[in-house]
């Protein structure tokens, strides 16, 4: 199986049918959680809603490819991002865009005025014609080799080189041959007849073109066969045409920023609820019908009585919630809805529209391939790792590379190691008297000595000395001996 592929679950008409009408024992049933049905159903409805239920307005390319849909002409406006809620998802950071078509020069063509002039025997023999339309002048030969554009009616000229260069497009063009079967079958509607007309305009570059060469050389009854024609020149004129639709409302979703998606219109409503005084924000919630009717394939009319008719898909009214919306998405919305008369009529018909018949998921599973198959594609293929490393470590330090020595010439002596020498734990000097060596007493005089010192004269001996006492030295009794007092001694004769 594909990883990504949509599997078909398992449903039953009950809750809870899986108990009760499984063959297997309750016993052995695995729990939901490790069924992985309810993952594995969120995650296949959630792919569907980003890809598949709307119709693609356009889409980058990438690898230098070029895009798959190419939107027509437009003017795109940004209207805001919101959540979008449908049912159990949410798209957080969904982009609405409001988008104009552009008109466009269109050259019309007027039909061409034939004025053919007799032989010289009769000068004043002439005549003026309008051509010939498709459906009284074709030849018979093209009618029968082009069964589906000879058989449209028309009020201008079509000449046979026409009408083989659109059918031998409408081969390899699908879309231009399923509009030619249904204007030919008079099953068209009018966007589908104008989407035909701009598709043969691109492929002639105007929508008509000049009189078939038959019709230019037939001549009017009473008029001599060998005339010539004198003026065959169309006369032409430029004008601008009106976009072809109204405006359309385009999303963008977080998750899949590379597409964006058209809102079919449809039967729809709304509702606004403002969350502040102002108004500028609330919550919009549009009801419509899903399926969209522009998804819905077109039933073929060439296809036989005898065969199957293609079973439809059940439509049913979905609630899409535009949570924290601005003002803005909602004049959009409330524009492209309609007026209040034609809002209350898609009210009734959404109210006619029956729910559909509600199915339920086999919750427990027991053992087998068709678990092994969802778990298989419920569980991601990689592992769960966060590709934003996180800031709680702080970035790792760079090592500094190791220097390369300089190797020693071969024969000298090997240099010897030095020896590391382990730092001594410095010890902090005591402060203490420097004379009597006591400790935790005020200290004057620079901070080395004691009051009781200087006052008892102990200080003499220290400074005589030129030295400073022993800080360490425990204190002794001397304090306790007489300072003797200086002696003079007598000048010499």
């Amino acid at each position: 199986m594909i990883r990504g592929q949509a599997l078909k679950l398992p449903v039953g008409d009950v809750p809870d049918w899986e108990v009760g009408g499984s063959d297997s024992e309750p016993s052995d049933l695995k729990s939901p959680a490790e069924s992985f049905v309810i993952l594995q159903s969120l995650k296949q409805s959630r792919d569907k809603w980003l890809r598949s239920m709307f119709p693609k307005f356009s889409s980058r390319g990438r690898g230098g490819k070029q895009p798959d849909v190419v939107p027509p002409p437009h003017t795109i406006y940004n209207r805001g991002r919101c959540t979008l809620q449908i049912g159990p998802h949410l798209f957080m950071d969904t982009t609405v865009f409001e988008v104009h078509y552009r008109s466009f020069p269109v050259t019309v063509s007027q039909p061409t005025m034939f004025v053919y002039q007799s032989a010289p025997g009769n000068p004043l023999s002439q005549a003026v014609h309008q051509p010939q339309t498709l459906s009284s002048s074709s030849p018979a030969s093209a009618g029968e080799s082009n069964p589906l554009l000879s058989s449209l009616s028309s009020s201008l000229p079509v000449p046979p080189g026409l009408i083989s260069h659109v059918n031998a497009a409408a081969t390899s063009n699908p879309t231009l041959a399923n509009l030619l079967q249904l204007a030919a079958a008079g099953r068209a509607t009018p966007d589908q007849l104008k989407t035909l007309g701009l598709l043969i305009q691109s492929l002639t570059g105007s929508p008509a073109t000049g009189a078939p060469a038959a019709a230019s050389q037939s001549s009017a009854p009473g008029t001599d066969s060998s005339s010539t024609p004198l003026a065959t020149a169309p006369a032409t004129a430029q004008q601008y045409q009106a976009p072809a639709k109204d405006f359309d409302i385009v999303i963008e979703f977080r998750d899949a920023p590379s597409d964006r998606w058209v809102f079919p219109r449809g039967p729809a409503a709304w509702d606004f609820s403002a969350l502040n005084d102002t108004g500028s924000f609330g919550d919009l919630t549009v009801s419509t019908i899903v399926p969209f009717p522009s998804m819905i394939p077109p039933q073929d009319p060439l296809a036989s009585e005898a065969s199957a008719p293609t079973e439809l898909p059940s439509r049913h009214v979905v609630e899409f919630h535009f949570k924290m919306a601005s003002s803005y998405i909602w004049d959009t919305f409330s524009r492209w809805v309609g007026p209040k008369e034609k809002m209350e009529e898609n009210r009734k018909i959404l109210k006619e529209i029956e729910p559909p018949e509600q199915k339920y998921l086999a919750y427990r599973l027991p053992g087998g391939s068709q678990l092994t198959q969802i778990q298989n594609a419920a569980l991601p293929s990689y592992a769960m790792k966060p590709i934003k490393p996180s800031t709680e470590n702080g970035k790792p330090k760079r090592r500094s590379a190791p220097r390369k020595s300089a190797q020693d010439p071969p024969g000298s002596p090997t240099a010897k190691r030095k020896r590391q020498t382990q730092s001594k734990t410095q010890v902090p000097p005591k402060i203490a008297c420097f004379a009597c060596g006591q400790a935790n007493v005020p200290l004057i005089m620079g901070g080395r000595y004691c009051r009781p010192c200087v006052e008892g004269g102990r200080i003499g001996e220290t400074s005589q000395a030129g030295g400073v006492t022993n800080s360490n030295k425990s204190p002794t009794n001397d304090s306790s001996q007489p300072v003797p007092a200086p002696v003079e001694t007598p000048p010499e004769p």
